[in-house]
């Protein structure tokens, strides 16, 4: 079987190894499990930003990583526009904690989003 996805997020995973097709034992589809990827990485990014910068947490902020976990640590939300919605959210908050880094054209690391890259 070609490994379109991995993931190992509930306890309906195959073989307790994690479900690695077209689509999950529990329904998801490969595309939405790397959207799920995509935003966890980005939660992490927003955490890096966060870093030095708690002083300019914001209630979005704090809402919308309790919104991010929600939908990716309880394997809930197959919605791809929600989940699309999210990790736009995710940007602004960057965007208004930390305008001028959006700006820079140097690598630095303060708010790089993860990468939750897999090696099949």
């Amino acid at each position: 079987m070609e490994q379109k996805m991995f993931c190992f997020q509930c306890e309906q995973t195959a073989g307790c190894k994690g479900c690695t097709g077209n689509s999950g034992v529990c329904g998801k589809q490969a595309g939405i499990a790397e959207m799920q990827d995509q935003l966890t990485g980005k939660l992490i990014g927003l955490a890096r930003t966060i870093d030095g910068n708690e002083h300019l947490i914001s209630h979005a902020a704090n809402q919308v990583v309790r919104e991010g976990l929600f939908a990716t640590i309880t394997n809930v939300n197959f919605d791809k526009e929600a989940l699309s919605a999210l990790l736009r959210r995710v940007d602004e908050v960057k965007r208004q904690i930390v305008p001028l880094c959006y700006k820079c054209t140097s690598a630095c690391g303060k708010n790089d989003d993860y990468t939750m890259e897999h090696r099949f």
